[in-house]
């Protein structure tokens, strides 16, 4: 499970490096082009997006080494950061705000400690319940 998701956020990493590259490539060709305002205006755009897709990279490796403690966390039947939680037959992992993730067919929603759902779940066992969004989910297992 963690596996796959580091995985996936090393693919992310790597798509980002990828865009970065064309852009800093895109900027350097562009500089031996025109000059005037539409010249500075493309400049500028890209420019934006090196800053955008940089934050991205940084929020992506960051989690990519939350992932990495939580792979030496133990095992445990309370819900801690790491665990793989089972809900009202659907999965969720707590590790970091990843999103949805497919693993094995199934889709299993990866989600950050400090997101609504993991601040009720953290600290409960199987059995325990909470309530979202006006529902109330059983917590069937704990992995």
């Amino acid at each position: 499970m963690i596996d796959t998701l580091n995985k996936a956020i090393s693919e992310r990493i790597g798509e980002l490096n990828a865009e970065l590259a064309q852009l800093r490539e895109g900027l350097a060709s562009d500089t031996k082009n025109t000059s005037g305002d539409k010249h500075e205006t493309s400049r500028a755009m890209n420019q934006l997006e090196q800053e955008r897709l940089g934050n991205q990279l940084i929020q992506a490796e960051e989690m990519q080494l939350s992932i990495k403690r939580i792979a030496v966390l133990p095992k445990t039947e309370i819900v801690q950061n790491g665990s793989l939680i089972k809900m009202n037959n659907s999965w969720y992992l707590l590790a970091t705000a990843f999103g949805k993730l497919s693993i094995d067919s199934q889709l299993v929603f990866v989600l950050s400690q400090a997101s609504p759902i993991g601040q009720q779940v953290i600290g409960k066992k199987k059995g325990d319940r909470i309530r979202f969004n006006g529902t109330e989910m059983l917590i069937e297992e704990i992995q």
